[in-house]
């Protein structure tokens, strides 16, 4: 049959509204997914040195004996004590003690 009101087949008007449909909860979705993302890239940033008591979201960086930790979910737990971290950068060994270097040719400044 054909719709007189479009001039469109019952059968392709029903299309069009199960497609508007469709793309409307596709969009919801999407809308929802965006959201998160940003609350995700609105804790992403570094909370320094981690303190005991504190607490840390996901997405916080912080820095513990030495190494880089990322924030999996919302703790107060020391980093490396559960999975609620994501080790980042190991901490390095330290140098050996040395004796200062002398200025050389190459170390002085470009005029």
């Amino acid at each position: 049959m054909t719709n007189p009101a479009h001039g469109l087949s019952d059968e392709f008007a029903h299309f069009v509204q199960e497609l508007a449909l469709y793309i409307t909860n596709a969009d919801n979705k999407l809308a929802k997914r965006i959201e998160a993302l940003e609350i995700r890239l609105e804790n992403f940033r570094d909370r320094e040195a981690w303190r005991e008591g504190e607490a840390y979201y996901e997405m916080n960086l912080c820095t513990h004996d030495g190494s880089t930790w990322l924030c999996k979910r919302a703790t107060t737990s020391k980093p490396g004590t559960d999975d609620s971290w994501r080790l980042i950068a190991k901490r390095g060994r330290d140098g050996r003690d040395g004796e200062p270097r002398k200025p050389s040719q190459r170390s002085r400044p470009l005029p």
